[in-house]
């Protein structure tokens, strides 16, 4: 695995958990693509994407270019980590470790599963569960629409997904703590 440093912070990570930057004139682009062109690489922290946002020419002696602005890091950095989230869930659908919301009753949920996650709609309707939740259940309020959390596992639109557990859906978890972190 090949480790890169951020430029703000100089934390080590590998090339999926930072965010590839090169220059395009006198601006700052993404870049999920290998390609021949000097970059640097910035993590999904806060505190290095506010930085980055307020002093784009930090980039400026790792590119041998001047740089004067940036994108909009915050975006780019949820949108990063939801396509972490979407490909985990795939995984974890292949899996059979994901099942929706409405295919279960109350009393499975409490002996069967680990986590649920409940899309924007869902949030705003909340709809009580018809059983408490004992830990280690972990609930996630992801900021998606019922057709992102659908699409994202390859079904109809869905306010909530359960998860079961197993070694995809501990991954899973990881992403999804970031994903709402950054959000």
């Amino acid at each position: 695995m090949a480790w890169r440093r951020c430029l703000v912070c100089k934390r080590l990570g590998s090339q999926d958990e930072l965010i590839r930057l090169y220059a395009h004139g006198s601006k700052l682009r993404v870049t999920r693509s290998p390609d021949n062109q000097r970059s640097v690489w910035l993590c999904h922290r806060s505190e290095c994407l506010n930085r980055m946002t307020s002093q784009p020419g930090r980039a400026s002696p790792g590119l041998k270019q001047r740089i004067r602005s940036g994108p909009d890091w915050h975006a780019i950095s949820l949108a990063a980590r939801w396509s972490s989230v979407q490909t985990s869930l795939k995984f974890c659908m292949r899996s059979g470790l994901i099942d929706l919301l409405s295919n279960q009753d109350g009393s499975t949920i409490k002996e069967k599963w680990i986590a649920l996650l409940w899309s924007q709609s869902a949030i705003k309707s909340s709809k009580p569960l018809s059983q408490p939740l004992e830990k280690p259940f972990e609930v996630f309020h992801l900021p998606v629409s019922e057709e992102a959390l659908g699409a994202a596992i390859g079904r109809p639109p869905s306010a909530g997904l359960l998860i079961q557990p197993g070694k995809p859906s501990q991954r899973l978890l990881r992403h999804l703590h970031r994903f709402v972190q950054t959000g």
